[in-house]
């Protein structure tokens, strides 16, 4: 009888123990999102946080190039878009404290406040009009510190990819309304 309810459970506990991602993004209302046929990469990631691993930087500027390229973009020296993108990890706590009362009917005063902390990365990418000087998209994603994820590439190119959606799916519903 456990037995056929093994693979469920193992299932199960395969995916409680995936890493969660969660995305959003934001963009002001009015741009026509098809008129965007050039971008320029912007390499002054000055906000690239020194404790995450340089080759990320690497792995997230290719990873972009690939989406913006798939989407009928060419980079230029005269852009349309500067794209601009940081990484950081950040530590988040988390803090436990019982209640007293509880500890009196268990046997004595006991009450312990603990204190958890994690690594958490986040992905910020920002799209820039050059010509209006307005930003024009701001997405991010936030999962699992960088330096603990065991094989970066695929996480990288999904977590790209999934934000990229989102810039697309303002194309296919965007508003004609201009932008001053």
């Amino acid at each position: 009888m456990i037995y056929r309810w093994m693979p469920f459970v193992m299932s199960l506990m395969i995916i409680s123990s995936c890493s969660r991602i969660s995305y959003w993004s934001d963009h002001p209302e009015g741009i026509v999102y098809s008129d965007y046929k050039t971008y320029q990469m912007d390499d002054q990631c000055s906000d690239y946080d020194p404790g995450v691993n340089p080759i990320n930087q690497i792995r997230i500027k290719n990873a972009l190039e690939i989406e913006l390229r798939s989407m009928g973009m060419t980079p230029s020296d005269d852009p349309d878009l500067n794209v601009k993108f940081f990484v950081k990890n950040e530590t988040k706590y988390f803090y436990e404290n019982c209640v007293e009362e509880y500890d009196r009917y268990t046997g004595g005063d006991q009450c312990i406040e603990k204190v958890h902390s994690y690594q958490e990365g986040t992905l910020v990418i920002d799209f820039f009009d050059v010509r209006r000087n307005l930003a024009v998209w701001h997405a991010g994603a936030r999962g699992e510190a960088w330096d603990s994820i065991d094989n970066p590439d695929p996480v990288i190119k999904r977590m790209v990819r999934d934000l990229m959606k989102e810039y697309r799916n303002l194309g296919k519903a965007e508003s004609f309304a201009s932008v001053e």
